[in-house]
């Protein structure tokens, strides 16, 4: 079966929303490794903000979709690992771990 033809319109939406879904999960994860670093300076950690919970279930999601070359016990450890780090630096927002 074959996707059904789309319209340029309808082609370039799909394409601004992968852009924009992309763009999301690019700034998520620079947050995350921030965090994850250390990086305290006021003004960044400012404009950053603490990691809410509902970001860390969707950067943890998105990174045992894109593991694919690792095992998924090793994937779980370097998020968990990754997750006291930011822990340790103060990143979360107030949540049940």
């Amino acid at each position: 079966m074959t996707a059904p033809k789309r319209t340029k319109e309808e082609q370039k939406q799909i394409a601004l929303d992968n852009h924009i879904a992309n763009e999301k999960i690019h700034s998520l994860v620079v947050k995350i490794i921030s965090w994850k670093a250390g990086i305290r300076n006021g003004d960044q950690t400012k404009y950053m903000g603490k990691v809410t919970p509902e970001e860390w279930k969707e950067y943890k999601k998105h990174i045992i979709k894109i593991s694919t070359s690792e095992s998924p016990e090793r994937v779980l450890d370097k998020l968990k690992k990754t997750e006291q780090s930011i822990q340790d630096n103060n990143g979360f927002m107030d949540r049940d771990a």
